[in-house]
């Protein structure tokens, strides 16, 4: 809905840069009108956008690109919003200016023992201030001059044992298949809708993670009695890469 009535740009598209004559200063004029990063926009046009950094241009179309500036009630609200408020952010965040922050590590001595600590100041947030989630904020110890001798105020030594991994998120797995060359933007959420339909796995909670069901595990231990190899990404990555030589 959203590209059909022309708030962003054609969303099927491998695309992740822009081609040379892309004019990325109209793009983001188009926001300067915008209520909520309309100033961020227009402060953009007025230091300089940052050219968005190197990736892969398939040469059907651009990257998902907003078209113009909307509201929360014109996009339809709800799930609509939600994507186009981050398609947005995030085409902004991709031509703005570097996060900058100062990282500093501390090594000490105690009792002979030697421990680190590291902290960092936020010196530019950048980029950060549209994308909430890599937000920066100072933390850690304060800086120390070298020589400096601090007093202790306490000592204390815990015990714990390490936790099994969670189960992979939808946006881990997505992040996985694209790293092992496994499926397109376009067929990628299909595959991992045809394993939940047959009941191999199942998107469970508000992190959405892939919960694999007893006849997924099951299936995955068959093909181990059959051939190892048949469980590893490497097989079906090679599989799409010589489909893709024999289509070039």
């Amino acid at each position: 809905r959203l590209y059909i009535s022309g708030f962003i740009s054609y969303p099927r598209t491998e695309s992740t840069t822009y081609p040379e004559h892309f004019d990325l200063r109209d793009a983001v004029q188009q926001q300067t009108s915008h209520h909520i990063w309309g100033e961020y926009a227009a402060s953009l046009l007025q230091h300089g956008i940052s050219k968005p950094r190197s990736g892969h241009d398939a040469g059907d179309h651009p990257p998902i690109t907003p078209l113009s500036a909307a509201s929360e009630n014109e996009v339809g609200g709800g799930d609509n919003w939600r994507i186009y408020d981050y398609v947005t952010r995030h085409f902004l965040a991709s031509v703005s200016h570097d996060c900058v922050f100062k990282k500093v590590k501390t090594t000490f001595t105690i009792a002979g023992e030697t421990f680190t600590c590291s902290g960092r100041t936020l010196i530019s947030a950048g980029w950060t201030v549209l994308m909430s989630s890599a937000s920066m904020n100072d933390e850690g110890p304060r800086s120390f001059q070298q020589g400096e001798v601090c007093t202790i105020r306490e000592v204390v030594l815990r015990e714990g044992k390490t936790s099994p991994p969670e189960y992979l998120t939808e946006s881990d797995l997505i992040s996985l298949m694209e790293k092992h060359g496994i499926g397109t933007d376009a067929s990628i959420p299909t595959h991992i809708n045809n394993i939940c339909e047959r009941n191999y796995c199942q998107v469970q909670g508000t992190k959405r993670q892939m919960v694999p069901t007893a006849l997924g595990i099951v299936l995955v231990h068959g093909y181990l009695k059959i051939d190892p190899d048949l469980v590893l990404p490497t097989v079906r990555s090679h599989i799409e890469q010589q489909i893709n030589l024999i289509a070039q």
